[in-house]
């Protein structure tokens, strides 16, 4: 009853703070945005910030988060809204998807001027909490000097080539130093310029059909997720079993782009 209660209060909460929040279907009014005005030793500058998340229902995790978004500032862009026969099919990477759509309108429709001040947040829906308000993670971010953050965690990230096989061991060439209490990547929050955000969903999407294109070719037809190694030689879609995050970690790690620079060390 207790969680009942706080479920109800939250939506409420949201419900009242309804200008803080758009949909999909409430985009033609453009996508919501909070500016920033930084001071610094060279004056002021101002940022904009989107933030964003992806939900393709209403629960009380969700209201949760978008409650503590609403009230600690931040205009949230909750995707997902009629998506639902799409996280049917692509599961967690339909949050990708509808990122990678979203952020390219957001860039389409920037200054170029500005896009070095436009920011993109992205947070999950149901297991996030804000505790701090857009100006500080701005100003944080800002003193970074980084073109996107992302979250951390110990849990560790697969290699493709292994979860093709359902082998979900560890990916040995992971970059990060590994005696730290965080080694991973944690794909469920980040923040980035727009451009080097939009770039990497774009690459994203790439790395994703060239890669089940080289299964399909390597070793045949992708199997369905419910068959198992004991019943099937494979393979299987890597990213469909591990997620959003597998293809992300995917790139942070070894993705290399022109000039043979590392993805992470040129975004």
């Amino acid at each position: 009853m207790r969680a009942l209660f706080l479920g109800l209060l939250a939506c409420s909460w949201v419900g009242v703070l309804h200008a803080q929040l758009v949909s999909p279907s409430m985009l033609h009014h453009g996508p919501l945005l909070t500016q920033i005005t930084l001071e610094g030793a060279g004056g002021s500058e101002v940022y904009h910030i989107y933030s964003v998340t992806y939900a393709t229902a209403w629960s009380r995790e969700f209201c949760v988060m978008a409650a503590s978004a609403s009230a600690n500032g931040f205009r949230l862009n909750v995707l997902g809204e009629g998506r639902q026969a799409n996280f049917d099919q692509d599961r967690f990477l339909d949050k990708l998807w509808a990122l990678r759509d979203f952020v390219a309108g957001v860039q389409s429709a920037t200054p170029e001027g500005m896009r070095n001040r436009t920011l993109v947040l992205f947070s999950d829906g149901y297991d996030v909490l804000v505790n701090s308000n857009p100006k500080t993670l701005v100003k944080r971010f800002v003193n970074q000097k980084k073109k996107i953050l992302f979250g951390a965690e110990k849990g560790c990230s697969g290699a493709r080539e292994y979860m093709a096989f359902k082998d979900n061991r560890c990916d040995p060439n992971w970059p990060c130093d590994m005696y730290t209490t965080t080694p991973f990547l944690n794909s469920s929050i980040f923040l980035g310029f727009v451009t080097e955000v939009e770039y990497l969903l774009r690459i994203s999407r790439s790395e994703y059909d060239s890669y089940l294109g080289k299964l399909k070719s390597d070793y045949g037809p992708i199997q369905p997720l419910h068959l198992t190694p004991a019943t099937s030689k494979g393979p299987w879609d890597p990213y469909m079993i591990g997620g959003d995050q597998q293809l992300i970690c995917q790139l942070f790690a070894h993705e290399v782009v022109r000039g043979g620079q590392s993805l992470r060390s040129a975004i």
